[in-house]
């Protein structure tokens, strides 16, 4: 397939996954595969934040990204059967937007899977 045949990028579906592994040992890792990456999550493709763990409420981790403000901007709840531990800063995918807060899954849990 030529560049010229690649279909338009709004018409791909989403990505659920990548995963992106680094050989051990590797020399000739130049770091260019990180700007890429930088440019999917900056462009909303690639959805993921890092979530600061506040606390546990009802079956869900609570907590906030960089982006948010305490007591002024909404949360980010990720479901589970055990809380995550308070401080611990969890990378999280977004699913889904409520009216105020964000609610997504661990990329641990997720790999996981």
């Amino acid at each position: 397939m030529t560049e010229t045949e690649l279909p338009d990028l709004d018409e791909l579906g989403p990505v659920d996954y990548l995963v992106v592994e680094f050989p051990a040992g590797a020399q000739s890792f130049t770091g260019e595969m990180a700007t890429e990456l930088l440019a999917l999550v900056d462009s909303g493709v690639i959805r993921v934040l890092d979530v600061l763990i506040e606390g546990f409420d009802n079956g869900y981790s609570v907590g906030r990204s960089y982006r948010d403000a305490p007591e002024v901007d909404g949360l980010v709840l990720v479901p589970g059967t055990r809380p995550h531990p308070v401080g611990e800063m969890l990378p999280v995918r977004i699913n889904s937007a409520l009216e105020y807060d964000l609610v997504g899954e661990a990329l641990a849990e997720l790999v996981l899977r």
